[in-house]
């Protein structure tokens, strides 16, 4: 079996390999990100790329400022000869009202299906054909947010295209008959990474910070364009705790926010099993921070623990995760 179809059915049957993680880090991937402009009020081409490389993802995140319903829509074309299959992971987050609840809604299904061994779509495309990989309505003044994954077995002749549509009118689906569509909107183009760290924290030190969607961030030269906050990028903690004290101590995880007027929600895999967080905020010199996760060792006892994470749409990233060692807490 190839190195390929060996990391295809590995992505399938565990979605996961703790300490050696599978994401699309093991080969070249695409990162694209769609929130200019955020509102969006009539049909058009957002993007049409070739799919070059063994991966691609799109982050998109946008508002209807229409009074009519619209749908997003992401199309896969093969221009080959040959049949090409393509795998797929999505989360999608709304249509809602909320903004802060799209993009987390749009990170818990994503990453839930990294949990599941059945999360994986599979599209064969035929060769000079055209397919829908997803449609994702967004209702007047609402807001739909989505993080789509698409992986491909072979290297064949294939775009990856996305654009608005009016549901009214579902010829235009094509994209094909809308005139400039594509000045309509930005797209900021990077190589797709996952950010990984090892932390080694002890129960002497009582307390620490690891910082989720800060410096160095993706950058698209071509735009001159900064992803502040990395916004939908892969981040792993394989984390080392030791507890060096003579009695048994707890140790509490707490997601903080770090920009003033903040409202930050976040998702994990922990040690593969997803854990939501609720709402914090730092606003009016008033922060509120969210415990998520504690684990209790004993006197000289070390435990190593895996979050992954990534920054969520609608929130506002830079956040930190706060560790606390408490000596003697239950």
């Amino acid at each position: 079996m190839s190195h390929l179809k060996t990391f295809f059915f590995l992505f399938y049957v565990t979605g996961l390999l703790f300490g050696s993680l599978v994401f699309a880090t093991s080969f070249e991937s695409d990162y694209v990100v769609s929130n200019y402009p955020e509102g969006v009020y009539v049909p058009g081409l957002i993007f049409d790329k070739p799919f070059d490389k063994a991966g691609f993802r799109i982050l998109y995140h946008h508002r209807n400022i229409s009074t009519d319903s619209l749908s997003i829509v992401i199309a896969l074309q093969n221009l080959s000869l040959k049949e090409e299959t393509i795998f797929v992971r999505a989360g999608l987050g709304g249509s809602t009202l909320d903004v802060v609840f799209a993009g987390h809604k749009a990170a818990q299904t994503f990453l839930a299906q990294y949990a599941n061994p059945n999360g994986v779509k599979s599209i064969s495309l035929p060769p000079l054909s055209s397919t829908y990989v997803l449609s994702h309505l967004i209702k007047p003044d609402q807001t739909s947010s989505g993080i789509v994954q698409l992986y491909r077995e072979n290297h064949y002749n294939l775009r990856v295209k996305m654009g608005i549509v009016d549901n009214r009118y579902p010829h235009l689906s094509s994209f094909s008959d809308i005139a400039s569509g594509i000045n309509q909107y930005r797209v900021a183009h990077f190589q797709d990474i996952l950010r990984e760290e090892i932390v080694r924290f002890d129960s002497v030190d009582q307390i620490m910070a690891l910082e989720v969607g800060g410096k160095p961030y993706l950058v698209d030269s071509s735009l001159n364009y900064e992803l502040t906050g990395n916004y939908g990028v892969l981040h792993q903690f394989n984390i080392k705790l030791s507890n060096s004290l003579s009695k048994p101590t707890q140790f509490n995880f707490y997601l903080a926010p770090k920009k003033d007027n903040a409202v930050d929600r976040a998702v994990f895999l922990i040690n593969g099993k997803l854990t939501e967080v609720g709402v914090s905020f730092n606003k009016d010199n008033e922060v509120s921070m969210q415990k998520f996760y504690s684990v209790f060792l004993k006197s000289k006892e070390k435990k190593e623990i895996t979050f992954i994470t990534l920054p969520q749409s609608g929130c506002y990233y830079p956040v930190d995760v706060i560790i606390r060692a408490m000596e003697g807490s239950l």
